[in-house]
């Protein structure tokens, strides 16, 4: 590889090597090389960090360790909102999923900081149907630190840790992390206080609608998708509870607080069909999706519309686009 390198260099006018330290480099062994630089490479290597010492206080507990734990043992991680870029500050939502249930709230931080995490626990502490009774987190320095330890200490709250560098530890967080977090967010950077106070206010929004009896807790519930107009949330998901896969709706009109009691199925005949995707648009009260579906084996393209706010549906839905042979 050095000679190869060496003459490409040279052929290029980035490199002018006397004669003899030429033939010297084109020479060179691999294990003179490693010789010659371990006094360079010893001199560079960072000394490894000591884990803080409460670390050592914090138990450790594995995923197998839960053993169908009571309601209120919550898994706790942070979901960095950066944009692909982690210099300079930016949002965090912190995301707490239930073991025994699956509740999952999530809140908005402003920055990643031990004491928000404290306030938000505080927070939640007062409107979650349940009580905390323990915290499962990562090893990250916001939750593995002696403010979050003092503040389990008084409420008498279980804290306990993964393992480092195993995730599958916290895999229940992990997944609300993808089908909550990122779902109705995305991957974009989102910074500052106003941004965090709109992160806010979406949570608020969702909070009843994602921990509904109707689907939470359910692997068939998936491609969660949502619009706003006014006051009005609607959210579409697709829904594998009747064989095939059907879209339902629910709405709420007065920014998340109430939900419809029962949610409202899009596509006209339940469970016979697969749909691959959907799109969506609102328009105050006029609803409009659009679907593939392949209930005549082609990939035809179906619509409906709603014009009271999902209330009601028009029956016997027609292809708007039939897919060509």
């Amino acid at each position: 590889m050095i000679p190869l390198l060496v003459t490409s260099l040279e052929r290029h006018g980035h490199l002018q090597l006397d004669e003899k330290v030429r033939e010297k480099i084109l020479r060179i062994s691999a294990s003179s090389i490693d010789r010659l630089l371990a006094p360079a490479r010893a001199g560079s290597k960072k000394r490894r960090k000591r884990p803080p010492a409460v670390r050592g206080k914090i138990p450790i507990r594995t995923f197998a360790d839960w053993d169908d734990p009571l309601l209120g043992f919550m898994e706790i991680d942070l979901v960095a909102h950066c944009g692909g870029s982690v210099s300079g500050r930016f949002n965090h939502t912190l995301t707490l999923t239930d073991i025994h249930s699956g509740w999952t709230e999530c809140v908005a931080l402003a920055v990643r900081d031990s004491s928000l995490v404290v306030r938000a626990l505080e927070c939640l502490r007062g409107t979650m149907p349940f009580p905390l009774l323990g915290i499962d987190s990562d090893n990250g320095g916001e939750f593995v630190n002696d403010v979050l330890l003092r503040f389990t200490q008084e409420h008498e709250i279980e804290f306990t840790r993964s393992r480092p560098y195993r995730k599958n530890d916290q895999a229940w967080v992990e997944q609300k992390n993808g089908a909550v977090v990122r779902r109705m967010v995305g991957y974009g950077r989102m910074e500052g206080s106003a941004a965090a106070e709109a992160l806010e206010r979406l949570y608020g929004s969702i909070r009843l609608f994602v921990n509904s009896t109707d689907t939470a807790g359910t692997a068939q519930s998936y491609d969660v998708r949502m619009c706003c107009s006014g006051n009005a949330v609607y959210v579409f998901w697709l829904d594998e509870r009747n064989g095939g896969s059907d879209i339902y709706f629910n709405r709420s009109i007065d920014n998340g607080a109430t939900w419809l009691t029962d949610d409202r199925r899009v596509n006209d005949s339940a469970g016979t069909s697969f749909k691959s995707s959907f799109s969506l648009c609102c328009e105050g009260s006029n609803l409009y999706v659009a679907w593939n579906d392949d209930r005549n084996g082609e990939s035809d393209i179906y619509f409906n519309h709603s014009a009271d706010g999902g209330l009601s549906w028009r029956p016997g839905v027609e292809p708007a686009m039939r897919s060509s042979a």
